[in-house]
């Protein structure tokens, strides 16, 4: 049971399927790509494969990106890695699914930052010989990774009144923000990524508001407008430190200033979120930063109502997950006016996995090839169709009771061989007539 709903497996294709299926999952990013490869009909729990749950993990690794030209080769690699320490003979799977850390376009994503590479699922289909191949969003293959989740792996913020099949809702801060949102389509949920942390931030105070006016400067923006994932990410983090220091230079702790300085982009959110014990500026950046998402989160829950649920996923929340019922992150959520009693309703879950991503590729594959087969089973009861319509006349009669075939097809074995036997002796007797009758005319 997934978020409220029974997906069943048809006992008509369990033997069709048992034998050994591999599907291929990747959560590719910016410096590593990371491949699992699943049996995907083994393991302890059949009937919950019907959403492509079940399955067992054959191989998994993880590469960095920087030392293949092309993915390809990297997949190569893996499945190559695979044969050799799985023993498994043909590791070439039936289906995969790559969720890429950037915009996906007609099963496209180019990535210019490693060595312009193009992942293409047309193109990885033909060439390893995959028989569907499906590249998506790397938040998108978060949202899929929900449908996977046991509330074990989840740490309530908001109970709220979970309706099922409402709409899901995910936010996720990371390097940036990513959102999505999933509905259901009377199967199953599907997820539709989207790009709202780049939409507008909006200041809920003076000091925000002179946060704005920083940030428009220190990137050289054209306006005073920033986006959300400006503030709310790992690099929001830094840069709402960076202001702070720079506005209460008095409080600021000079050997976190220095590391801070020296730190790589990269590394500078976790200077800061590591020395909230000993500089205040770090501590009121982690606050700061969690009322920002908290309030981001709420509109989010405005813009979907999602009663099926919200998520928030990434790596930075459950870092803070102990600061967050001290913070002003719930209030910041809650507080919309006239909407607070609506908002409170929406049950609020942090996800535990950071590799929620992986599981959701995984999930979006084994898809593919329950679609597969089943297509493959209509083809199959198509040819029992036709099949039948070559029966013989007597099985026709017995299974449906009556015909619409002309009266002569109606006709028992017996009579229809004396009618042959009739039609026969007729033949012969006009061919004998007719012969006496030539020899007459030409005596």
């Amino acid at each position: 049971q997934v978020h409220g709903e029974n997906i069943p497996m048809d006992p008509a294709i369990v033997p069709k399927l048992w034998d050994r299926k591999l599907v291929l999952a990747g959560d590719i990013g910016g410096t590593n790509s990371r491949f699992s490869l699943y049996d995907m009909f083994a393991g302890p729990h059949p009937e919950r494969q019907g959403d492509g749950q079940g399955g067992t993990v054959v191989f998994e690794r993880q590469y960095f990106n920087q030392d293949y030209t092309s993915f390809l080769k990297v997949v190569e690699q893996f499945l190559s890695d695979a044969e050799t320490h799985a023993d498994i003979r043909n590791t070439v799977p039936e289906t995969a699914c790559f969720a890429v850390a950037g915009p996906v376009q007609d099963n496209v994503v180019v990535l210019t930052n490693i060595h312009g590479w193009t992942i293409d699922g047309s193109q990885i289909e033909q060439h390893l010989k995959i028989r569907r191949v499906r590249v998506i969003n790397d938040f998108g293959g978060i949202g899929y990774g929900l449908l996977t989740l046991e509330d074990s792996e989840c740490t309530v913020l908001n109970e709220g009144q979970h309706k099922p099949h409402a709409p899901i809702i995910c936010v996720g801060a990371g390097t940036g923000l990513g959102e999505c949102y999933l509905t259901f389509n009377g199967h199953r949920y599907e997820v539709f990524s989207g790009e709202g942390g780049h939409t507008d931030f909006t200041p809920r105070n003076q000091l925000e508001f002179d946060l704005i006016q920083f940030i428009a400067q220190k990137y050289q923006l054209a306006e005073p407008r920033i986006s959300v994932e400006r503030v709310v990410s790992g690099g929001g983090i830094a840069n709402i430190y960076d202001f702070l220091r720079q506005r209460f230079p008095e409080k600021a702790n000079k050997e976190v200033s220095l590391a801070f300085d020296e730190a790589t982009t990269k590394d500078k959110p976790a200077v800061v979120s590591s020395s909230v014990e000993k500089c205040p500026l770090a501590n009121q950046t982690i606050d700061i930063f969690l009322e920002a998402y908290g309030s981001e989160i709420g509109n989010c829950a405005l813009k979907f109502l999602p009663r099926g649920g919200i998520y928030i996923a990434g790596g930075l929340m459950p870092k803070f997950l102990d600061r967050v019922k001290g913070s002003n992150f719930l209030k910041a959520f809650l507080g919309k006016g006239r909407m607070s009693k609506l908002v409170e309703q929406m049950p609020l879950k942090v996800v535990k996995d950071e590799l929620i991503g992986l599981r959701g590729a995984k999930l979006v594959a084994s898809r593919l090839l329950l679609d597969i087969e089943d297509s493959e089973m209509i083809d199959d009861e198509d040819d029992e169709d036709q099949d039948e319509d070559f029966c013989s006349d007597e099985d026709q009669l017995e299974h449906h009771g009556h015909s619409h075939t002309p009266p002569f097809v109606q006709i028992n074995i017996s009579e229809r061989l004396g009618m042959i036997f009739v039609v026969s002796a007729a033949a012969v007797a006009v061919a004998w007539l007719s012969g006496k009758k030539f020899n007459f005319l030409r005596s």
